[in-house]
């Protein structure tokens, strides 16, 4: 289905589309946001102790993934929101050792975007992707990258 078609649908609904990853969004926290180590959620930090929105308590917290990402097919945009384990997928890395990695090289602005990140950029995907009309968000859940891929879903819904 094609960005303009998903973007006017009235009920939450799975689909999938072909489209490039054009740039990223700078949202609150950045292209991170500090998780639970227990399960996906933001942690808050009280009394010493850091207390996700699940109510998990822990000592510590895990850097995720979360990439507000400008999308373009044909003419339309949008913006799909990749979570940790697809992000990490797609460039190899985990948020925790892209984040090491700045720190040892004297960089750690969330909002400031790293290279690595960026090699993604200006490449078609097949995006398996939620759309949540009540809050207007595009969130993906899958993907796949290559060629034949991307032809075969093509072929099979033409323009």
């Amino acid at each position: 289905m094609s960005v303009s078609h998903i973007i006017i649908l009235q009920y939450e609904t799975a689909t999938v589309t072909v489209a490039k990853l054009e740039k990223f969004e700078a949202g609150k926290s950045g292209w991170y946001y500090q998780g639970c180590d227990q399960c996906t959620k933001r942690v808050t930090h009280k009394d010493g102790k850091f207390l996700c929105y699940a109510n998990h308590e822990t000592q510590k917290h895990v850097p995720r993934y979360k990439l507000e990402v400008h999308v373009v097919d044909s003419n339309h945009k949008a913006i799909f929101i990749f979570w940790d384990s697809d992000y990490a997928k797609l460039i190899g890395k985990s948020t925790n050792n892209l984040k090491t990695e700045l720190v040892e090289a004297g960089e750690d602005d969330p909002l400031k975007f790293p290279y690595p990140l960026d090699s993604m950029l200006n490449k078609d995907l097949e995006i398996r992707i939620v759309y949540q009309p009540k809050y207007g968000r595009l969130v993906v859940v899958g993907f796949r990258y290559g060629e034949d891929s991307i032809k075969n879903l093509r072929d099979q819904f033409p323009t």
